[in-house]
């Protein structure tokens, strides 16, 4: 409905609205709406609606469709990033939601900062296809995770700091490693960035978005996908040690 409009993703929407209406009767549970046993439960359905866009976006990277309501048309992403990048980006976005369900300050603050960055990227450095419907996915998930923040302990979570310190220290690094590496590639670059445009494609590597800069050969091809692949790499790294761990201790 959002991004790819065609007619199976209307009868879709209606059958999960349909769903909502009956399901409860069919399971036999009278709860009012938003009231929730638990908040194990919560944790768990927003780790279903991050997990839902995240394979959306699979299945639009190959079928694209003919844009829904702010959708880019029939432009795949497979086309434009590659399918490994792609494929990297559904690691890490499946990993971040199967860590939502923990009791723990440091996924929920890793899946708000990745919904930013991913709608900030979408519609400032997208290149010549601006990703709205990602930035409006990326909109719908940051409000649920914002309006159920209570079943984290986003505040009182006393392993998140170093964790996210961790993060924070790799991504300087990481940044300033790919602004020098487009900085050495710059003459293979359209147009020829100055460092406000260097910034802005650092940027916008942190959530595999295209980015201002198209490359004109192959050293400049590979200076994305080289750093790309990298921050996949790390990325990926980093959350197998701070949410999957057996080491690590989760808060009470």
């Amino acid at each position: 409905m959002i991004k790819s409009g065609l007619l199976w993703d209307l009868e879709h929407f209606s059958a999960w609205l349909t769903g909502l209406a009956i399901g409860p009767r069919l399971a036999r549970r009278d709860r009012q709406p938003g009231r929730y046993r638990d908040h194990a439960e919560v944790r768990a359905l927003v780790s279903s609606i991050v997990a839902a866009f995240a394979l959306s976006t699979m299945v639009e990277s190959f079928h694209p469709g003919i844009g829904g309501l702010v959708g880019p048309g029939p432009v795949s992403p497979v086309q434009v990033r590659g399918f490994g990048v792609v494929l990297l980006e559904l690691v890490i976005t499946l990993m971040i939601a199967g860590a939502l369900p923990r009791l723990g300050a440091t996924p929920w603050w890793v899946a708000v900062a990745g919904t930013i960055a991913i709608g900030v990227n979408s519609l400032l450095n997208a290149g010549p296809h601006p990703g709205t419907g990602d930035a409006v996915c990326a909109g719908i998930v940051l409000a649920v995770l914002i309006r159920y923040r209570r079943a984290w302990p986003w505040r009182a979570d006393r392993t998140a700091p170093r964790a996210l310190g961790a993060l924070a220290v790799l991504m300087v690094g990481y940044a300033a490693l790919t602004a020098v590496g487009i900085w050495a590639a710059a003459g293979h670059f359209d147009p020829v960035p100055d460092p406000l445009v260097i910034a802005r494609q650092t940027a916008s590597r942190f959530t595999f978005t295209v980015g201002p800069l198209v490359p004109l050969d192959g050293p400049a091809l590979a200076v994305l996908r080289i750093s790309g692949l990298v921050w996949a790499l790390i990325f990926i790294g980093w959350l197998s040690w701070a949410m999957y761990s057996g080491g690590r201790r989760e808060p009470q």
